[in-house]
């Protein structure tokens, strides 16, 4: 197995409020399954991009049914109404997901809805898969002195104003507070990144991307300075990012979502498969008690 996904550590999530663990074990394997209470529901997880079950050893299909029937035991005692897992895309464990998602469906889960993830595998170099005028875009802003940093010590009032105003403008909003975001980056210095591209000293297009794994670094948000639009330099963002993971030993960039509840925005999707990633599904499942 690979090493676990930081978003199921205990440190990640015991920051994140009122943790809850269940888990069943073997001789030779063990399952953990963290979790929130919140509202009559129960939540994997609360404040993060997924949670699921945390496998040590072998992942075995028994041990998690043991969990779910705790789970429901406990959600009939609480009087829970909903029980809801957030799942990673499809492409962190597939292995996994073949028997794992099937095996809730038949424990009285269904999906609620599947987002549309994207990812880029970076045994090859980044080039390799651009649209070509993505690869024209990059040509030109490299030729025109554009450079991609990594960003060590972030300038806080500049970092998320300048992150706010690019989401905002796309009608979005941040999912987390300044407060939020310099103090969880503060807590994970190995596993928080923070980069940019630069045009004559000034930051033109930024990027907060965290290692989930010793495999996997997913870019959590992505932002850019709309007079730079032209050049599009937040693909030298994800050059500059793909390149240095390969550097560090990861073997996928996950590049996030590109829908909301199963909502998919046909903009952002197009854009990910300009820059050569490839799509797989995020699945949410939920469980009504009566």
């Amino acid at each position: 197995m690979n090493s676990p996904y930081l978003f199921l550590t205990e440190p990640f999530l015991k920051q994140q409020g009122d943790l809850q663990l269940l888990q069943a074990s073997s001789d030779c394997s063990a399952v953990e399954f963290p979790f929130y209470i919140d509202k009559g529901r129960i939540l994997s997880p609360a404040k993060a991009p997924f949670g699921s079950f945390l496998f040590q050893n072998e992942p075995r299909p028994e041990l998690v049914s043991e969990v779910l029937i705790q789970l429901e035991s406990l959600a009939r005692k609480e009087k829970i109404h909903t029980i809801q897992i957030v799942f990673p895309p499809d492409c962190y464990q597939p292995e996994i997901n073949v028997w794992l998602q099937p095996l809730l469906v038949s424990a009285g889960y269904q999906i609620a809805w599947q987002d549309l993830n994207f990812h880029r595998q970076l045994t090859v170099p980044f080039e390799t898969g651009l649209h070509r005028s993505e690869r024209w875009k990059l040509r030109k802003a490299l030729q025109l002195g554009y450079e991609f940093r990594l960003i060590a010590k972030p300038d806080w009032d500049f970092t998320y104003r300048f992150l706010l105003e690019s989401r905002e403008r796309k009608g979005y909003r941040l999912s987390m507070e300044r407060k939020d975001l310099e103090r969880t980056f503060r807590l994970f210095p190995d596993a928080y990144q923070m980069s940019g591209v630069f045009y004559q000293n000034q930051c033109v297009a930024m990027a907060l991307s965290i290692l989930v794994n010793e495999e996997i670094e997913y870019v959590f948000y992505t932002a850019d300075d709309v007079h730079h639009r032209k050049l599009s330099p937040v693909v030298l963002l994800h050059q500059g990012l793909a390149n240095h993971c390969r550097e560090k030993g990861v073997r996928m960039l996950d590049l996030g979502t590109s829908s909301m509840k199963g909502v998919v925005n046909s903009g952002v999707a197009t854009f990910k498969r300009n820059l050569g990633a490839t799509a797989s599904l995020k699945s949410t499942f939920q469980r009504k008690l009566s």
